[in-house]
């Protein structure tokens, strides 16, 4: 069935549509980032209005909040240090379940009777405590931002 493009905004644009798993994606993005001038990393902040306009008001709370952050650290002189992370799975030390673990366990257990036409990046927890432990606290000049993905 044909589907209207029309109205998405990458038109005039190729957009690439490749399997699920990542692999091929991760060596696409390889191969694209020998080639381009501009990459999305820690000096990239999240659009305000863009999140406003979306309702999204988790990630404009966390990037509102990261800016006021760095402006009281500077005019203080301290040396901030931010992680910003996409959802953590790894084994519970509660006996509760978290709200990351919930959102993959919805679709295990069943109970999610749709699935959103989204994606969704997540690291495990040794992958994002470790680091901190090497970089943060036995490297005392660490600072600026990290992403752990």
């Amino acid at each position: 069935m044909p589907v209207d493009t029309s109205s998405l905004p990458c038109q005039g644009q190729t957009v690439c549509v490749t399997g699920a798993g990542g692999f091929i994606a991760s060596w696409i993005v390889k191969l694209l980032l020998e080639k381009v001038d501009v990459v999305v990393d820690e000096s990239c902040w999240s659009d305000l209005e863009f999140c406003k306009n979306t309702k999204n008001w988790y990630c404009y709370g966390k990037t509102v909040a990261e800016q006021d952050a760095w402006d009281v650290a500077r005019k203080k002189g301290v040396d901030l240090v931010v992680v910003i992370l996409v959802s953590v799975l790894g084994p519970l030390l509660q006996p509760t379940v978290n709200a990351s673990i919930g959102h993959v366990l919805k679709y295990v257990t069943g109970s999610a009777k749709t699935y959103a036409n989204s994606v969704k990046a997540y690291v495990h927890v040794r992958d994002v405590a470790l680091p901190h432990i090497l970089e943060f606290f036995e490297t005392p000049s660490a600072s600026g931002r990290y992403i752990f993905t």
